[in-house]
């Protein structure tokens, strides 16, 4: 069956939005309330920063010898030498040595900004002077383990040099003793001059290097205490709200986009027909309440009598192009006009004098029999269970002063009512259904409320479909998918007009419904009492039924009593 792919797709977020505000509303508060909590429940934290300005290697004619100059490569690498484990065992001893450096780590953030040769060590505590305290600690023990380590490397270089400075040393005081002897030889004096400014060159060197490792000592030319901080940066159950209401507002929006495209309603009957792709066959018109003249009487309306027998027409059309005349009404839900409809739809058959019978197959709800007062008499599940022939159970009801409808009840409610639709007696009930009237309305539950109405179908030869406006789309998605496991060929639908908008689309049905909750919808069907079904005339006082039994009627009977 075609479908409109507007009805997939359904309204835009914006309108959906604006359709369900309520819903976007409701989980906003409820995300921001519960983020405000939970962020309530977060220990205090507090922060605190100290910043090192490091010298420029590029400077520095010891460091100019080593391989790193600049500080794009230089400030990642001492990065990591904050964090490594000798300067965080420092820290941990200029702290009083009861934090390892692994618990030290977990409190830090280090950041390196090597554009401007900055590193920022952040620190976390419970306390704003223990944050303080911790990223000063860091930081102090990074520059002196740096500091060390160059004095160090300077030591040892000026060491190398002095080893080679007395090697020159010894050379030259060779070289002077051979010029003593030999004044003129000119290949000792080149020698002697190259010796001395090799010790020259090495002695400057040293002084260099002393120089540089003075100047920069730690390798941090500029040193920013961090402060203790008066506000905690956890927990903030404001800015947590906030967030978690921003998220709220997404997730409701989602929400109710959803909702909207579930819930998109029927404007018009081309809406219908494009999902079920069938047509419709009347649109019931609205209609006053009124009372009826006498008891029992359906209410007459000339407009409605007349949109009826349109709907009539267009089934009894629709069955005789498949050579049939059983029909099934069904309706999505509960409480859409179905059983009104199945009972205007015979009225208006029998008005016009057409041999119809009318039976209530709604094994949960029992909406006909009800209707007509005929619990007590056997009907279609006692004929079902084997306790009764068709024929008695068909009874005659005046439902205006010249019109009476034949009627098969639903008969003695039982526990096993489903497993008697699939038996063999009740198929062949339906069969004989055949014989008694020319055209045969069934009355049975809403379609996506039990299982029981696509039993049925397949004992009829077609269905109709009590659609009122408003219904939402999705819900004629499933009636659509649904029928799709029918034998029985929906013919159209009826659409009625005179509805209140949908609202509530609950498929518990029969046994969950409360009998006491207000009817919504349109009840045209208003009574004082019970109609009376006929008794018939040729029974005698020796042919009646024992009081255990419930009496039948035959359709030929006199007019029901008032």
């Amino acid at each position: 069956m075609p479908t409109d792919e507007r009805w997939r797709e359904g309204p835009g977020l914006l309108a959906s939005v604006r359709r369900h505000p309520l819903t976007v509303l409701a989980v906003t508060l409820v995300l921001a309330a519960a983020g405000y909590v939970l962020a309530q429940l977060e220990p205090t934290t507090y922060e605190a920063s100290a910043r090192m300005f490091l010298t420029d290697l590029r400077t520095q004619t010891t460091v100019q010898q080593s391989r790193v100059l600049d500080p794009e490569r230089n400030v990642p690498q001492q990065t990591e030498r904050v964090q490594s484990r000798t300067a965080l065992s420092r820290a941990s001893e200029l702290l009083g040595g009861d934090r390892p450096p692994s618990r030290l780590r977990a409190q830090l953030r280090v950041q390196g900004e090597p554009e401007v040769n900055l590193i920022t060590v952040t620190a976390s505590a419970s306390t704003a002077e223990g944050a303080a305290d911790l990223a000063n600690a860091v930081a102090r023990a990074y520059m002196q383990v740096t500091e060390e380590q160059t004095v160090a490397k300077a030591q040892e270089a000026i060491a190398e040099l002095e080893q080679a400075a007395r090697q020159i040393r010894s050379e030259i005081e060779i070289l002077q003793n051979e010029l003593a002897l030999e004044p003129d030889d000119a290949l000792a004096v080149s020698r002697l001059e190259v010796r001395i400014a090799q010790l020259t060159d090495n002695e400057s060197r040293q002084q260099q290097i002393g120089l540089d490792a003075i100047v920069m000592g730690s390798g941090v030319e500029l040193f920013e205490e961090a402060e203790p901080q008066a506000n905690p940066v956890a927990p903030k159950p404001m800015r947590t709200a906030l967030i978690a209401a921003l998220l709220g507002f997404i997730f409701g929006a989602a929400i109710a986009y959803w909702r909207a495209g579930r819930s998109q309603e029927l404007r018009s009957h081309e809406d219908a027909e494009r999902i079920l792709g069938v047509p419709m066959l009347a649109e019931i018109p609205i209609f006053d309440h009124r009372t009826p003249q006498e008891p029992g009487e359906i209410v007459s309306d000339t407009k409605l009598d007349e949109a009826y027998g349109f709907a009539l027409a267009s089934i009894e059309f629709a069955l005789r192009a498949r050579g049939g005349g059983r029909v099934l009404i069904t309706s999505p839900a509960p409480r859409d006009g179905k059983t009104q409809t199945t009972l205007r739809l015979a009225l208006a058959a029998a008005s016009g004098g057409r041999d119809i019978l009318l039976v209530d197959a709604d094994l949960r709800a029992h909406g006909l029999t009800r209707l007509l007062g005929a619990q007590d008499l056997p009907g279609l599940m006692d004929v079902a269970a084997g306790v009764t022939t068709l024929k008695d159970c068909v009874h005659s009801y005046r439902v205006r002063p010249d019109v009476r409808l034949r009627v098969v009840g639903i008969g003695t409610p039982r526990t096993e009512a489903t497993q008697l639709l699939r038996s063999t007696t009740f198929a062949d009930a339906m069969d004989e259904l055949r014989d008694l009237a020319s055209a045969v309305v069934v009355d049975s539950a809403p379609i996506l409320a039990v299982a029981d109405t696509t039993v049925l179908a397949g004992h009829v030869d077609g269905i109709v479909l009590v659609l009122p406006q408003h219904t939402p789309a999705g819900v004629l998605q499933e009636v659509r998918d649904r029928l799709a496991f029918v034998t029985r060929p929906l013919l159209g639908f009826i659409y009625i007009t005179a509805t209140p908008q949908a609202e509530i689309y609950r498929y518990a049905y029969g046994y969950g419904v409360n009998p006491t909750t207000r009817r919504r919808g349109w009840a045209f069907w208003r009574r004082r009492r019970s109609p009376v079904p006929e008794r018939s005339a040729a029974r005698t006082a020796s042919d009646r039924r024992p009081p255990d039994r419930p009496r039948s009627s035959s359709p030929s009977g006199p007019a029901s009593r008032s």
